[in-house]
């Protein structure tokens, strides 16, 4: 492939062959004082290979509120405008990079470039923003995005407060004044809930949340010990399956309270463990219920920390409480293998699915928890049937599919293909030595259908059911 960035290969007089030299510019971050400060050579953190001189620096998109000044072996001063004043504020300029190249030959030589960003970091108390910095997404700014998070979101949606200099959601601590507002008993202030800075909590602020998950940082966070509700609560899981074997589709209810009493709920979110191997099949269902009463009027989430965890929360965004009991979450997966215990030569297991650190809010105005939350948590046998070196060659889940069907081969497939019961070809998939893929089934009619996979020279069927 050649490249020609604009007038640089007329600089050296011949574009050349990029394909074994790379240079990546890196997004800088540069803590300043409120009027002037030296910042590093911005090169110093790229990547490069086989580049010889890297000396160019080229502002594409200069600073809002200043210049940037060479100062001679690639460092830069950033000098703010006088008349911004003494105050917090965020800054950026775009860059280019030009790396060149010294082949021996002259004629040989070549400049490559990439471009990134700097942003200049001002803050008239500290230089590196180490007090009240909203990090995008850390809402209850405890020092991590977790699915918590989206509780306090609930309540502070719709509420306004000044913006920032730089509107954002990257992973960057953003100097940001106090708003008026401030979560109760303790809690943060509001200017974390408005995670990219344009002023207003909504779901800008919540996509923030999902950008930067399980991201973490170390400034000093906010801890506080919400209100609590003088009335004990349950929350419980509960698997629909009776028994299930290894490639069934695992149905799980979480259920907020019982038939008994209704409960005031605004938003929850808790943690599921799980000691199967779920293949990364895992979806969550909010149906209707008494918390999610409008799809308008609820946010909700889940992700998969890691194999065997998901992360699950609900909450209004109406500052409207909510009386009730009953099904808040349905949880799917494919149980593809046990995860814990020997299995080799067992024909039974267990699989269990335990809630933890759970969070309800019963208060669309503050934080407002329940004093005791009892959690009960569910298990079932899975029937093996016979030792796992014994199982079927080509497995096919979930049974009966919806959108896709997963297949699984105990050899590395080339070719998977789907057909109706005419005996059409309906896909046809060529593969790259795996033993595990998915079938689109999207467009596909409700019915009877046979999939064929060719591994280890020969062709294996299987009927699904969608």
């Amino acid at each position: 492939m050649k490249f020609c960035f604009l007038c640089f290969c007329c600089l050296v007089g011949l574009c050349q062959s990029l394909s074994a030299q790379t240079y990546t510019a890196n997004t800088d971050v540069q803590y300043i004082d409120s009027y002037s400060s030296n910042f590093a050579n911005v090169f110093a953190n790229d990547s490069l290979s086989n580049v010889l001189l890297l000396d160019t620096l080229i502002v594409l998109s200069p600073p809002n509120h200043g210049v940037v000044i060479s100062n001679g072996n690639n460092n830069y001063n950033f000098v703010p405008n006088l008349n911004f004043g003494n105050t917090i504020f965020i800054d950026s300029m775009l860059y280019m990079g030009v790396a060149v190249y010294e082949h021996p030959n002259p004629d040989s030589s070549y400049a490559v470039s990439d471009v990134a960003w700097v942003y200049f970091v001002a803050n008239f108390d500290s230089l590196s923003c180490d007090i009240g910095c909203v990090y995008p997404g850390d809402i209850d700014n405890n020092g991590e995005v977790s699915v918590h998070d989206i509780l306090p979101l609930g309540i502070a949606y719709g509420v306004t407060g000044p913006s920032r200099e730089f509107v954002s959601s990257d992973w960057l601590p953003f100097p940001v004044l106090d708003w008026q507002q401030q979560f109760l008993f303790g809690g943060p202030n509001f200017k974390y809930a408005a995670c990219n800075g344009n002023g207003i909590v909504g779901m800008t602020d919540f996509w923030a949340i999902l950008n930067n998950y399980g991201k973490t940082h170390t400034t000093p966070t906010t801890t506080f010990t919400p209100a609590t509700l003088a009335q004990n609560l349950q929350i419980a899981v509960d698997i629909e399956n009776d028994t299930v074997s290894i490639g069934d589709t695992i149905v799980a209810n979480v259920r907020i309270g019982n038939v008994a009493e209704n409960y005031n709920v605004y938003g929850f979110a808790c943690n599921m463990f799980y000691n199967v191997d779920d293949g990364n099949t895992a979806t969550v269902e909010f149906p209707e219920s008494f918390v999610n009463t409008n799809t308008d009027d609820i946010i909700s989430v889940y992700r998969k920390s890691n194999p065997t965890q998901l992360d699950l929360a609900l909450t209004r965004i109406d500052h409207q409480i909510v009386n009730g009991n009953g099904i808040v979450a349905r949880v799917r997966f494919v149980m593809e293998d046990i995860i814990e215990g020997g299995k080799d030569e067992a024909t039974e297991a267990v699989l269990s699915l335990e809630l933890k650190n759970v969070l309800i809010y019963a208060n669309s105005e503050q934080v407002l928890t329940y004093s005791n939350v009892s959690v009960q948590n569910d298990s079932i046998t899975v029937v093996l049937g016979t030792p796992s070196s014994l199982l079927p060659d080509v497995l096919l889940y979930p049974m009966p599919a919806a959108d896709q069907i997963w297949v699984k081969s105990a050899n590395n497939m080339e070719r998977v293909q789907l057909i109706d019961l005419h005996g059409r070809v309906l896909i046809d998939q060529k593969l790259t030595s795996t033993n595990l893929t998915t079938i689109s089934l999207e467009q596909i009619p409700v019915g009877i259908y046979v999939v064929g996979v060719w591994s280890d020279e020969r062709w294996t069927y299987r009927k699904i059911i969608k």
